[in-house]
């Protein structure tokens, strides 16, 4: 089943290429089980056969194309942020922007996870700091030593697939971004809470099926949904898994 899950594009071997045997990241088997958990399927016999190579990665610049073309067509009604804002929050934090290729090496899906300081999402939240105004000298970066808030800006599977194809990419996004939460653990990298706001009916469904808890919204609005977890005080499996993690990437520091 492994290798199955290697050929799939769902986890990684590693170790060097002359040896035989390889190894697993354990974050990437926990963030598997957990999206699998979060988008239950029926299996039937022969499905992986059936079932695309995809990949998730860092996105580059040479990505910010088809990540806005595809926002466009999966939000005509909205305003999107500027290109230049995009490319100043990647140029503060390369890993904010992660994208979901599949195997033609097409783009099928996006996330944008930024790190917000309290100040800077206190204001966003209440509608006080525009999109287009969060300039990268109001965020942070992925680094170990302090607590760090995050706050997921989109989860985006492109609109033009079929339900099904969008079902499958949406469940690989998902362990993406799952195996990514819980390798920022391994690196000791603390993070204190994770927000996210939706008014889709999409998007709200999916922040509740992955267990996020509402809360009240400091400008309520119609269909418009305030999600924050604290991630210490989660009982969410993911969010228990990524503070053992991290309690154990302390300790190895800590003994070095």
């Amino acid at each position: 089943m492994l290798s199955i899950y290697v050929r799939e594009g769902k986890l990684h071997r590693y170790g060097p290429s002359n040896r035989q045997h390889k190894f697993y990241k354990i974050s990437e088997l926990d963030a598997l089980i957990e999206a699998r958990q979060t988008f239950e399927e029926v299996y039937e016999r022969g499905q992986w056969k059936h079932n695309e190579t995809s990949t998730f990665r860092r996105a580059m610049p040479d990505d910010l194309d088809a990540i806005i073309a595809m926002s466009q067509r999966a939000y005509p009604e909205e305003g999107l942020p500027l290109r230049k804002t995009w490319e100043g929050w990647m140029r503060k934090e390369p890993e904010s922007f992660q994208v979901l290729v599949n195997q033609q090496n097409v783009i099928v899906g996006y996330s944008t996870i930024l790190v917000m300081p309290p100040t800077t999402l206190d204001l966003f939240i209440r509608d006080a700091l525009p999109v287009d105004d969060i300039e990268p000298g109001t965020l942070d970066v992925f680094r170990s030593g302090e607590p760090l808030h995050l706050y997921a800006m989109s989860l985006v599977i492109d609109p033009q697939h079929s339900k099904r194809k969008k079902h499958e990419y949406g469940s690989r996004l998902i362990h993406g971004v799952f195996s990514f939460f819980l390798d920022l653990a391994e690196r000791g990298i603390e993070i204190e809470t994770i927000t996210a706001r939706s008014h889709t009916r999409d998007g709200i469904r999916l922040m509740q099926r992955l267990g996020l808890p509402l809360v009240k919204s400091p400008v309520p609005r119609p269909n418009r949904y305030l999600f924050i977890v604290k991630v210490s005080e989660s009982g969410l499996p993911l969010f228990e898994r990524y503070s053992e993690l991290l309690v154990r990437r302390k300790l190895q520091q800590h003994q070095r």
